[in-house]
């Protein structure tokens, strides 16, 4: 009880609030649909959510593993290390390259990556850039042949990651003459390099379906702290640094060339753009608008009066898909540089950078 006391004493004040707040908003999540919803959106559930989920741990753990059995090479290339040591390190990263291996093999073979595996697709690119991201029941998803090859791949490269997980596997036991050289170090470390890619990228930048909001807080606050860390590397650093004449004229130098080029910037000619055809429908945007043209069209805010809801905009690959979309009549309206739109109602005229 004394403990209890003590470490609620030493509690921050914000804490202990949300301590005694916390059961109240629990049962509120608990009897009303509205907050479990809003909940539900806030932290970007999408369907299929633990199956998502099951994908995303299984990557990331294979990741991980292949990880920690380069760095088991690694350590057992220290120069000062004792051979039974180096033996131990050995057959750690054996075994972990066996595992990581026995993994990848399993999913070049399941069928239920294909959820995961097109959630990271579609969220990976823009829809204006590429022809394979198409719109069905409102919402982005694979063409069918992209869909197709896109899975073979995956299945193909799970494959052959497995093989060469098998080969490093092999390596570390029975590759110690090669291991021992300088080019072997150095393949150690660009093998912990692509291992730590690999654990990075479904970590830290995949798509994350199962939890959108919440993946993309926690990822923000990771490459905040990271940020804030180099900035204070660097920091440190330069606080080190002695005031030279050399340091100055370098300074002055960049300065001056910083200052020459946002000039340029400035005073170089704006492009035109014209918003053609009415606004009754969809409004179609090519890839390129600059996105405060876009929102404006989006918004409205160009008229007098903006409407309540934002108007639909269609994301286009081309100034050539908007003329021909606008011709057929599936949509409205469309930006266009003045040289295309002579021949349509202009509604508005804007310039930009």
């Amino acid at each position: 009880m004394s403990n209890l006391i003590s470490v609620l004493r030493n509690m921050r004040a914000s804490s202990l609030m949300f301590l005694l707040v916390f059961p109240v908003i629990v049962y509120l999540l608990a009897i009303s649909r509205n907050y479990g919803a809003a909940i539900y959106e806030v932290l970007g559930i999408e369907d299929n959510a633990t199956l998502l989920l099951s994908n995303f741990i299984i990557f990331c753990f294979s990741g991980a593993v292949g990880f920690w059995g380069a760095l088991q090479v690694l350590k057992s290339l220290s120069p000062d290390i004792l051979p039974e040591d180096r033996s131990k390190f050995r057959q750690k990263a054996f075994l972990a390259f066996v595992l990581q291996a026995v993994i990848l093999l399993f999913l070049s073979q399941a069928d239920w990556i294909n959820p995961y595996i097109k959630s990271i697709a579609v969220n990976a690119y823009d829809p204006r850039s590429v022809d394979w991201l198409i719109m069905v029941d409102q919402s982005f998803t694979l063409s069918p042949e992209f869909e197709v090859e896109l899975l073979r791949w995956t299945q193909n490269s799970l494959w052959q990651l497995s093989i060469v997980c098998g080969f490093l596997a092999l390596l570390s036991i029975f590759g110690s003459s090669f291991l021992n050289s300088n080019f072997g170090f150095w393949f150690a470390v660009l093998i912990m390099i692509l291992e730590f890619a690999f654990l990075f990228y479904f970590l830290m930048i995949a798509h994350a379906g199962f939890a959108v909001g919440l993946m993309i807080t926690i990822r923000a606050a990771i490459f905040a702290y990271l940020g804030a860390s180099i900035l204070g590397l660097v920091w440190a650093f330069l606080s080190r640094l002695k005031v030279s004449l050399l340091a100055e004229r370098i300074i002055f130098l960049i300065g001056v060339i910083l200052i020459i080029a946002a000039t340029i910037f400035v005073i170089q000619p704006k492009k035109e753009i014209v918003l053609v055809g009415d606004l009754s429908g969809r409004i179609g945007i090519a890839a390129g608008i600059p996105s405060h043209i876009s929102d404006t069209v989006r918004y409205g805010d160009f008229l007098d009066n903006p409407p309540e809801n934002p108007f639909k905009i269609r994301s286009l690959k081309s100034l050539d898909q908007a003329v021909k979309l606008i011709d057929e009549g599936r949509i409205s309206g469309t930006l266009l540089p003045p040289d295309l739109a002579i021949k349509y109602p202009s509604v508005w005229k804007a310039k930009y950078l």
